[in-house]
């Protein structure tokens, strides 16, 4: 190799003649350049970076809200179903011929526990997708309508036929529009990024405070 860093001839003659080239500057452009990670991307600041994401659990959180209607019907439908059951149960099966309903009856089991089933499952996945615990706002629901079975037993009392498996449909319709409300409610509630866990329990006891006073208006009147 001499002072240009060219390699010397070899010995053989067919190979010396080779031309050798001087400048290999423009070797370099068959590599790829080498780019930071952030080249192209805008930098932010850390506090910067922490807003956008809580803009963006907001955003999610808030989201929740036009869920309402789904999750109410979803929540009670289980649990009013079972009611319905049970309240048409007298009309429906005699005793001495308990034996032949069997079957029915484990129909009408399956069916309920496969409704509880997908219907808390989809519920359930609709509050993990917007960042809320389902937990505490399921029982807040079911609490406050266990709280109204009696208001609305009351004030759908006119519509009443005296047959269980009307009056039960009717019943159950009033709690399904309680539900629903009380859903639109407690998910602007929960969905507050202004409120905390205490406040939001709060708000839950006032409702719950202002069902029983309303109930019993109903009986005093």
């Amino acid at each position: 190799m001499d002072k240009d860093h060219r390699l010397d001839a070899p010995d053989n003659e067919s190979l010396s003649t080779i031309e050798q080239i001087s400048d290999h500057s423009e070797l370099t452009t068959i590599y790829p350049h080498a780019h930071l990670g952030w080249e192209k991307d805008e930098l932010i600041s850390h506090d910067e970076r922490e807003k956008r994401r809580n803009d963006e659990r907001l955003r999610i959180s808030l989201s929740l809200r036009k869920w309402f209607l789904v999750i109410g019907i979803l929540i009670p439908l289980p649990i009013l179903f079972m009611g319905f059951l049970v309240s048409i149960a007298p009309e429906i099966f005699d005793m001495k011929k308990l034996q032949f309903m069997a079957l029915p009856v484990l129909i009408a089991t399956g069916f309920f526990i496969f409704l509880t089933y997908k219907g808390f499952k989809y519920a359930f996945k609709i509050f993990y997708k917007h960042g809320t615990k389902p937990v505490p706002f399921i029982l807040a629901l079911l609490g406050l309508l266990a709280l109204s079975t009696n208001a609305v037993f009351l004030l759908t009392e006119p519509l009443h036929t005296g047959h269980y498996a009307i009056d039960s449909v009717i019943v159950d319709g009033g709690l399904l529009v309680a539900s629903i409300l009380y859903s639109l409610a407690l998910v602007f509630i929960w969905s507050s990024p202004r409120l905390t866990s205490g406040a939001k329990l709060a708000y839950v006891g006032i409702i719950a405070l202002l069902i029983l006073m309303g109930t019993a208006s109903l009986y005093l009147f």
